[in-house]
């Protein structure tokens, strides 16, 4: 048998390989250094009304709105609020679901704006809008038409000539977008829906163009041949931006483009705050008697 010399003395190799794996066997290595274990309760980030979900397709956080219509008339839904529960600013997209048929939707939110003394207006406290998707119209020329709705709550910030106006986002312009003029000449009362169309003859103004300044706008017409081939991307129905002490507030909502159900793509709302809500719709002059049933469902992005 082979033996080792250790210390002095001889050991069989054998016997010394059994006391080097029982050393092993002793020191057992650490899989980890401490464990923290956290109970976590989670709150709705966003929710309607103050009500959270339940489960699935809108289980428990669904509000229910009661409309008597006539045909050719307009109506309102009831007042919603949506409200945030982070600190974080968190976007939401509206989707509409018409079963009444030929019924043009307008999803109203209240937006509200302090008027600027420092800066360039664009801060989320002086300036906030509503986004739409850009399709169907992608070219100016398809602009015609455009509608949207508004009611300014409260205006302590100037005279009654403050109103949301129309955004163009796209390629083509110097600066990526072309702004509706506000004041346009118009007055807008506190408590009064207006509803406006975008033609021919309403104004912009394009950051960076030598023609189309906020001094001597262009009118929708000479926004086209000047350029022909801009693209849009989005469309913005934005409050605000203006400089000045005070506040205005305003429930508004883009409603058609080009002719069509306008789409909404996206709302910021700001951590902590609350957004009140209201639908309002248009029904069609020759809509068919009976019930019908519309839903607005509030999908995060």
């Amino acid at each position: 048998m082979r033996k080792l010399r250790i210390l002095g003395k001889e050991m069989p190799v054998i016997l010394v390989v059994s006391v080097l794996l029982a050393s092993i066997g002793s020191a057992a290595l650490l899989t980890y250094y401490g464990v923290i274990t956290s109970s976590i309760t989670v709150v709705q980030s966003i929710v309607l009304d103050g009500s959270p979900c339940t489960g699935t397709e809108g289980q428990g956080c669904t509000a229910g709105d009661t409309v008597n219509a006539v045909g050719s008339e307009t109506r309102y839904g009831a007042l919603h609020t949506l409200s945030s529960n982070t600190v974080n600013d968190l976007s939401v997209k509206f989707a509409n679901t018409a079963g009444c048929e030929n019924t043009l939707i307008t999803n109203l939110v209240k937006l509200s704006v302090d008027g600027f003394t420092s800066g360039d207006g664009f801060a989320p406290a002086n300036y906030k809008g509503i986004y739409y998707e850009g399709t169907p119209v992608t070219t100016l020329a398809g602009l015609d038409g455009m509608t949207y709705a508004f009611q300014i709550d409260s205006n302590t910030l100037g005279g009654s000539n403050l109103a949301p106006y129309v955004v163009l986002i796209g390629s083509g312009f110097e600066g990526g977008v072309a702004v509706q003029m506000i004041p346009d000449g118009g007055t807008y009362n506190t408590g009064t829906m207006y509803v406006k169309e975008v033609n021919s003859s309403t104004t912009f103004h394009v950051p960076g163009n030598a023609v189309c300044r906020q001094d001597s706008p262009c009118t929708l017409t000479q926004l086209k041949a000047g350029y022909p081939s801009a693209t849009i991307t989005s469309v913005k129905l934005a409050l605000g931006a203006w400089p000045g002490t005070g506040t205005v507030n305003a429930y508004m909502g883009l409603t058609t483009i080009n002719g069509q159900q306008a789409i909404h793509k996206s709302l910021v709302v700001y951590g902590l705050s609350s957004i009140p809500m209201q639908n309002k719709y248009d029904f069609a002059k020759n809509i068919m008697g009976g019930s019908c049933t519309i839903t607005t469902t509030i999908n995060p992005l």
